[in-house]
């Protein structure tokens, strides 16, 4: 059986990525987070990928849609074809009140499915976390852990959003544990942790943490 392509992730520093490549990305302010963002979902558009962008404080809808109007012009072509839907969490994550992990994996799992239906090459996604409470971190991180054998088994590519300021230490590790690549400014620049293990990734993020308290 012929291997898949791989994709452009649209990300500089991470290249072209295989279908099933969970990354997460920790940013500081909106205009931060629409650096990787932007291109990212620009290069799939570009190829053919049906994308979802989950979008919430500081980042709104109307933001996400015109950061991407700048790098693909023809954005409303493209949501009114259905090749791109961007929600607000409330609309996605906490439809009912509520976070609930399964009712989100199998929401995903449907989209997957529509979009292939539809003739797109898979599913390219994002979901902000700024939404999140004090009491839904560890059930969100254990969905987390469950989403990700749902992504590496199918054709998606997610990224997920965290805000810097809401992660401390142990938030860090939780975090880049459940993905396989890491982003974060460091020195003006976006670093790339490779999750090669999860001791190697806890003292990466562990150097990075305190230089972002030094500064």
């Amino acid at each position: 059986m012929q291997a898949e392509p791989l994709r452009n992730s649209g990300i500089e520093s991470l290249g072209r990525v295989a279908w099933g490549a969970h990354i997460c990305m920790f940013f500081n302010g909106k205009e931060e987070a629409l650096e990787i963002l932007v291109p990212y979902f620009a290069a799939g558009l570009s190829d053919n990928e049906f994308c979802m962008w989950i979008t919430s404080p500081p980042l709104s809808v109307e933001d996400a849609r015109r950061a991407l109007t700048e790098a693909v012009p023809d954005i409303d072509r493209r949501m009114s074809a259905g090749q791109i839907e961007i929600l607000d969490s409330a609309d996605w994550y906490t439809k009912n009140g509520k976070f609930h992990s399964r009712a989100i994996m199998d929401g995903w799992a449907a989209k997957l499915e529509d979009a292939t239906k539809k003739g797109f090459a898979g599913l390219r996604l994002c979901g902000f976390t700024t939404w999140l409470d004090e009491g839904d971190w560890e059930a969100f991180i254990g969905y987390e852990d469950e989403v990700g054998d749902l992504i590496e088994k199918s054709k998606t590519i997610a990224l997920c959003s965290y805000a810097l300021s809401k992660c401390d230490a142990a938030r860090l590790m939780d975090v880049v544990s459940n993905h396989h690549y890491a982003l974060i400014k460091k020195n003006n620049r976006w670093t790339l942790i490779e999750n090669t293990g999860r001791a190697k990734a806890v003292a990466e993020t562990r150097e990075l943490e305190q230089q972002y308290r030094r500064t």
